[in-house]
Protein backbone atom coordinates (compact mmCIF):
# COMPACT_ATOMS: atom_id res chain seq x y z
CA UNK A 1 0.00 0.00 0.00
CA UNK A 2 1.54 3.45 -1.00
CA UNK A 3 2.29 5.49 1.94
CA UNK A 4 0.55 8.65 2.71
CA UNK A 5 3.39 10.78 1.28
CA UNK A 6 2.91 8.88 -1.58
CA UNK A 7 -0.63 9.96 -1.52
CA UNK A 8 -0.41 13.26 -1.29
CA UNK A 9 2.67 13.75 -3.89
CA UNK A 10 0.29 12.05 -5.75
CA UNK A 11 -2.60 14.45 -5.29
CA UNK A 12 -0.33 17.16 -5.61
CA UNK A 13 0.56 15.81 -9.34
CA UNK A 14 -2.81 15.35 -10.33
CA UNK A 15 -4.25 19.02 -9.12
CA UNK A 16 -0.79 20.59 -11.36
CA UNK A 17 -2.21 18.56 -14.05
CA UNK A 18 -6.07 19.70 -13.49
CA UNK A 19 -4.68 23.18 -12.89
CA UNK A 20 -3.24 23.35 -16.05
CA UNK A 21 -5.37 22.47 -17.99
CA UNK A 22 -8.31 24.25 -16.56
CA UNK A 23 -6.33 26.94 -16.65
CA UNK A 24 -5.90 26.55 -20.89
CA UNK A 25 -9.38 25.64 -21.43
CA UNK A 26 -10.92 28.87 -19.49
CA UNK A 27 -8.49 30.93 -21.56
CA UNK A 28 -8.41 32.56 -24.56
CA UNK A 29 -5.89 33.88 -27.42
CA UNK A 30 -6.46 37.57 -26.72
CA UNK A 31 -5.66 36.64 -22.55
CA UNK A 32 -1.67 36.58 -24.14
CA UNK A 33 -2.25 40.27 -25.34
CA UNK A 34 -0.17 42.34 -25.06
CA UNK A 35 2.49 40.49 -25.05
CA UNK A 36 4.75 42.98 -23.89
CA UNK A 37 2.55 42.85 -20.73
CA UNK A 38 3.15 38.62 -20.27
CA UNK A 39 6.90 39.32 -20.83
CA UNK A 40 7.49 42.45 -18.68
CA UNK A 41 5.43 40.14 -15.76
CA UNK A 42 7.26 37.39 -16.02
CA UNK A 43 10.87 39.25 -15.98
CA UNK A 44 9.99 40.87 -13.06
CA UNK A 45 8.31 38.21 -11.25
CA UNK A 46 11.40 36.03 -11.79
CA UNK A 47 14.03 38.84 -10.52
CA UNK A 48 11.72 39.40 -7.42
CA UNK A 49 11.54 35.33 -6.68
CA UNK A 50 15.54 35.62 -6.78
CA UNK A 51 15.39 38.06 -4.08
CA UNK A 52 12.96 36.47 -1.72
CA UNK A 53 13.16 36.59 2.16
CA UNK A 54 13.26 33.30 4.45
CA UNK A 55 10.94 33.18 7.49
CA UNK A 56 11.24 29.82 9.35
CA UNK A 57 10.14 27.13 7.23
CA UNK A 58 8.60 29.62 4.64
CA UNK A 59 10.35 31.83 1.67
CA UNK A 60 8.21 34.36 1.02
CA UNK A 61 8.72 36.41 -2.36
CA UNK A 62 7.02 39.61 -4.42
CA UNK A 63 6.66 37.32 -7.44
CA UNK A 64 3.04 36.95 -5.79
CA UNK A 65 2.47 40.33 -6.74
CA UNK A 66 3.59 39.76 -10.21
CA UNK A 67 0.95 36.60 -10.68
CA UNK A 68 -1.98 38.88 -9.13
CA UNK A 69 -1.69 41.30 -11.78
CA UNK A 70 -1.39 39.04 -13.99
CA UNK A 71 -4.25 37.36 -12.78
CA UNK A 72 -6.18 40.93 -13.20
CA UNK A 73 -4.65 42.19 -16.28
CA UNK A 74 -4.32 39.07 -18.45
CA UNK A 75 -6.02 35.50 -17.91
CA UNK A 76 -5.81 32.21 -16.11
CA UNK A 77 -3.75 30.50 -18.65
CA UNK A 78 -1.02 33.87 -18.83
CA UNK A 79 -1.08 33.64 -14.77
CA UNK A 80 -0.65 29.82 -14.34
CA UNK A 81 2.16 30.03 -16.55
CA UNK A 82 3.82 32.63 -15.22
CA UNK A 83 3.57 30.56 -11.89
CA UNK A 84 4.85 27.62 -13.16
CA UNK A 85 7.96 29.24 -15.10
CA UNK A 86 9.06 31.29 -12.24
CA UNK A 87 8.74 27.75 -9.95
CA UNK A 88 10.73 25.87 -12.44
CA UNK A 89 13.89 28.88 -12.24
CA UNK A 90 13.94 28.59 -8.69
CA UNK A 91 14.17 24.71 -8.57
CA UNK A 92 17.04 25.09 -11.35
CA UNK A 93 18.23 27.34 -8.69
CA UNK A 94 17.76 25.96 -5.57
CA UNK A 95 17.79 22.42 -6.84
CA UNK A 96 14.68 21.67 -4.46
CA UNK A 97 14.15 17.41 -4.21
CA UNK A 98 11.32 16.43 -6.59
CA UNK A 99 8.51 16.37 -3.59
CA UNK A 100 9.54 19.98 -2.71
CA UNK A 101 8.82 20.76 -6.50
CA UNK A 102 5.84 18.91 -6.97
CA UNK A 103 4.10 20.84 -4.21
CA UNK A 104 5.38 24.04 -5.37
CA UNK A 105 4.00 22.88 -8.82
CA UNK A 106 0.85 22.60 -7.82
CA UNK A 107 0.46 25.47 -5.48
CA UNK A 108 1.93 28.06 -7.95
CA UNK A 109 -0.74 26.90 -10.63
CA UNK A 110 -3.70 26.13 -8.33
CA UNK A 111 -3.92 30.06 -6.64
CA UNK A 112 -3.05 31.86 -10.00
CA UNK A 113 -6.29 30.11 -11.19
CA UNK A 114 -8.58 30.20 -9.02
CA UNK A 115 -7.65 34.25 -8.29
CA UNK A 116 -7.84 34.49 -11.77
CA UNK A 117 -11.37 32.83 -12.53
CA UNK A 118 -12.60 34.96 -9.40
CA UNK A 119 -11.46 38.47 -10.88
CA UNK A 120 -13.21 37.05 -14.31
CA UNK A 121 -16.04 35.87 -12.58
CA UNK A 122 -16.66 38.95 -10.69
CA UNK A 123 -16.09 41.02 -13.61
CA UNK A 124 -18.56 38.98 -15.63
CA UNK A 125 -21.58 39.63 -12.94
CA UNK A 126 -21.03 43.51 -13.32
CA UNK A 127 -19.26 45.44 -15.92
CA UNK A 128 -16.46 46.82 -14.55
CA UNK A 129 -14.65 48.19 -17.82
CA UNK A 130 -15.34 51.94 -16.83
CA UNK A 131 -16.05 51.18 -12.97
CA UNK A 132 -12.61 51.43 -11.36
CA UNK A 133 -13.72 51.19 -7.60
CA UNK A 134 -15.51 48.02 -7.93
CA UNK A 135 -12.46 46.61 -9.84
CA UNK A 136 -10.23 47.83 -7.22
CA UNK A 137 -12.04 45.97 -4.42
CA UNK A 138 -12.50 42.52 -7.15
CA UNK A 139 -8.53 43.08 -7.28
CA UNK A 140 -7.99 43.25 -3.54
CA UNK A 141 -10.61 40.35 -2.50
CA UNK A 142 -8.57 38.01 -5.01
CA UNK A 143 -5.27 38.56 -3.87
CA UNK A 144 -6.39 37.97 -0.39
CA UNK A 145 -8.24 34.73 -1.44
CA UNK A 146 -4.95 33.39 -3.49
CA UNK A 147 -2.51 35.05 -0.83
CA UNK A 148 -4.26 32.53 1.74
CA UNK A 149 -4.60 29.91 -0.54
CA UNK A 150 -0.87 30.11 -1.67
CA UNK A 151 0.41 29.70 2.49
CA UNK A 152 -2.16 26.73 3.03
CA UNK A 153 -1.16 25.08 0.55
CA UNK A 154 2.39 25.28 1.41
CA UNK A 155 2.31 25.69 5.08
CA UNK A 156 -0.33 22.25 5.17
CA UNK A 157 2.66 20.52 2.83
CA UNK A 158 5.07 21.58 5.35
CA UNK A 159 2.49 20.50 8.47
CA UNK A 160 1.66 17.25 6.61
CA UNK A 161 5.16 15.53 6.59
CA UNK A 162 6.53 17.94 9.46
CA UNK A 163 4.10 17.03 12.17
CA UNK A 164 3.66 20.72 13.16
CA UNK A 165 0.25 22.46 14.02
CA UNK A 166 -1.04 24.45 11.09
CA UNK A 167 -2.59 26.63 13.59
CA UNK A 168 1.17 27.40 14.56
CA UNK A 169 2.87 28.05 11.24
CA UNK A 170 -1.06 30.66 10.53
CA UNK A 171 0.35 32.25 14.09
CA UNK A 172 3.79 32.64 13.33
CA UNK A 173 4.42 32.73 9.45
CA UNK A 174 0.99 34.22 7.95
CA UNK A 175 0.03 36.76 10.62
CA UNK A 176 3.43 38.49 11.22
CA UNK A 177 3.34 39.07 7.28
CA UNK A 178 -0.52 40.23 6.98
CA UNK A 179 0.44 43.63 6.99
CA UNK A 180 2.76 44.03 4.92
CA UNK A 181 0.37 41.77 2.44
CA UNK A 182 -2.18 44.35 3.01
CA UNK A 183 -0.36 47.11 1.98
CA UNK A 184 0.90 44.71 -1.21
CA UNK A 185 -2.63 44.19 -1.93
CA UNK A 186 -3.30 47.83 -1.99
CA UNK A 187 0.10 49.25 -4.34
CA UNK A 188 -0.85 46.04 -6.55
CA UNK A 189 -4.82 47.68 -6.40
CA UNK A 190 -3.49 50.97 -7.27
CA UNK A 191 -1.10 49.41 -10.30
CA UNK A 192 -4.03 46.92 -11.89
CA UNK A 193 -6.18 50.40 -12.03
CA UNK A 194 -3.49 52.58 -13.37
CA UNK A 195 -2.51 50.08 -15.92
CA UNK A 196 -5.91 50.41 -17.45
CA UNK A 197 -5.35 54.25 -17.81
CA UNK A 198 -1.62 54.71 -18.84
CA UNK A 199 -0.68 51.14 -19.93
CA UNK A 200 2.54 49.60 -19.70
CA UNK A 201 3.86 52.81 -18.44
CA UNK A 202 2.27 51.56 -14.92
CA UNK A 203 4.24 48.73 -14.86
CA UNK A 204 7.15 51.16 -13.77
CA UNK A 205 5.14 51.71 -10.79
CA UNK A 206 5.12 47.88 -9.86
CA UNK A 207 8.63 47.75 -10.19
CA UNK A 208 8.89 50.49 -7.31
CA UNK A 209 5.94 48.70 -5.29
CA UNK A 210 8.46 45.61 -5.30
CA UNK A 211 10.68 47.59 -3.99
CA UNK A 212 8.83 48.48 -0.78
CA UNK A 213 7.52 45.03 -0.88
CA UNK A 214 10.50 43.57 -0.10
CA UNK A 215 11.44 46.63 1.95
CA UNK A 216 8.57 46.09 3.65
CA UNK A 217 8.87 42.60 4.16
CA UNK A 218 12.70 42.69 5.45
CA UNK A 219 12.02 45.79 8.26
CA UNK A 220 8.93 43.49 9.59
CA UNK A 221 10.64 40.36 10.17
CA UNK A 222 13.77 41.80 11.20
CA UNK A 223 11.62 43.62 13.89
CA UNK A 224 9.89 40.34 14.80
CA UNK A 225 13.27 38.42 14.87
CA UNK A 226 14.50 41.51 17.08
CA UNK A 227 12.01 41.05 19.34
CA UNK A 228 11.96 37.39 20.20
CA UNK A 229 15.65 37.30 20.67
CA UNK A 230 14.59 40.39 23.10
CA UNK A 231 12.57 38.14 24.76
CA UNK A 232 14.65 35.57 24.56
CA UNK A 233 17.25 37.26 26.41
CA UNK A 234 15.18 38.63 29.26
CA UNK A 235 14.00 35.60 29.51
CA UNK A 236 17.21 33.63 30.12
CA UNK A 237 18.16 36.34 32.72
CA UNK A 238 15.43 35.89 35.13
CA UNK A 239 16.14 32.82 34.88
CA UNK A 240 19.37 33.16 35.74
CA UNK A 241 17.91 35.27 38.29
CA UNK A 242 16.01 32.69 39.80
CA UNK A 243 18.33 30.09 39.93
CA UNK A 244 21.21 32.71 41.89
CA UNK A 245 18.05 33.10 44.78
Amino acid sequence: MPSRSTLLLTAEAMLFVVAVGASAATSQAEDWSPPGLVLILLGLTLVSDALAVRHRSQRISGSFLGLVLAMALLGPAPAVAIGVVSTLVDHVRARLPLPKLITNLATYATFPLVGALLIERLTAIRDLESDDVSFALVVFGAFMVANFLNFAMIAGDYVFHQGDSFARQFRTIFVPVLPSGVVSALLTVSVAVLYREVGLAALALFALVLVVFQYLLRALLLSQRRAEELAAMQLGVLTSLVETL
